[in-house]
């Protein structure tokens, strides 16, 4: 609730605009524990929340599944999924190929070049150019 409050929303506000997202990130049970009780998949969906409650056109996330075991990975990138199906622009890096599962588009960068395409397997070759320094 700390940054609807900066924001200059009301306490009882903030708080419901903080519980519901939380609701809509599946993690509305964390809202009684501090950050240091919750497992990985946990305070993922409550980073995620908590990014919610600003209303953000684009959620910006890295790594979301590094650490989260494997049945709760999927929980998170159907969250992500259905994100961005709602119309929110979801960017998140990934360490693993798994991560990508449900993305509409990948893009690698390997060798100082972007590749990418709709389909990680089909990627095109981009050069990423240097950029004169004004």
């Amino acid at each position: 609730t700390g940054a609807l409050l900066a924001r200059g929303l009301p306490k009882p506000a903030a708080r419901s605009r903080a519980m519901s997202a939380l609701e809509r990130a599946g993690a509305a049970h964390a809202a009684a524990l501090s950050y240091g009780e919750l497992d990985a998949a946990e305070a993922v969906r409550v980073s995620i929340a908590r990014a919610l409650s600003t209303r953000p056109r684009l959620l910006v996330i890295d790594d979301p599944t590094a650490g989260v075991d494997l049945l709760a990975r999927d929980g998170i990138l159907i969250l992500l999924r259905s994100l961005a199906d709602e119309g929110m622009g979801v960017l998140s890096s990934a360490g693993e190929s798994t991560a990508l599962s449900g993305a509409s588009r990948a893009l690698s960068l390997s060798e100082g070049r972007l590749r990418g395409s709709l389909s990680p397997e089909l990627a095109d070759v981009v050069p990423l150019r240097r950029r004169a320094v004004i």
